[in-house]
């Protein structure tokens, strides 16, 4: 009985310090700085000429035909 005490009491321990350490992340997530926190990171979608490069490298190259 007091091992079953024992983890119940553990497990509620654990839930509770990860439920702390989550209320007191950030809201929206956190946001990349630079040096001193001046230099904020913003991404974009690539455009579509290098999404068509990409699947290029990614082809398979064509069989050639042995020249005699």
């Amino acid at each position: 009985m007091k091992p079953a005490l024992e983890f119940a009491g553990f497990v509620t321990l654990a839930a509770a310090l990860h439920l702390g350490l989550w209320a007191g992340l950030p809201a929206g997530g956190a946001q990349s700085a630079g040096e001193g926190g001046t230099a904020l990171v913003s991404l974009e979608a690539a455009p579509g000429a290098l999404q068509a490069l990409a699947d290029a490298w990614r082809r398979p190259p064509e069989a050639q035909q042995a020249v005699a």
